[in-house]
């Protein structure tokens, strides 16, 4: 089994801890908003290494949305190279977890929609 490498950002780290600790119950804002997340768990690109991150809940049609912005930076979180290199992937939902398979959204209307 793979190695997990927790978050660096010590915020993201507490976040998942709590997130994961309690089962969900807790940690599912973002911190500081009153915003709902979940938990991503992803292999990294380069290391194979097991990755967590909360990423804001976008759900459209019964499917999540995941939004690599950084806030609106300039360039993309390290997560969105992870997922192109290894899209099999968990996401936590509170109490729900589900293994999925992430695929990128190239479709100019299909990202408009999303």
């Amino acid at each position: 089994m793979a190695e997990y490498i927790p978050p660096t950002l010590d915020w993201v780290r507490k976040q998942v801890e709590l997130y994961e600790g309690s089962g969900g119950t807790e940690g599912y804002l973002l911190e500081g908003t009153d915003m709902p997340c979940i938990i991503v768990t992803h292999k990294g690109a380069k290391s194979g290494a097991i990755r967590k991150i909360p990423v804001m809940r976008v759900a459209v049609d019964g499917a999540y949305v995941l939004i690599g912005s950084m806030g609106g930076q300039p360039h993309n979180p390290a997560w969105v190279n992870n997922l192109r290199a290894h899209p099999d992937i968990t996401v936590r939902d509170r109490t729900e977890v589900f293994e999925m398979r992430a695929r990128e959204v190239t479709d100019p209307e299909e990202k408009a929609r999303l």
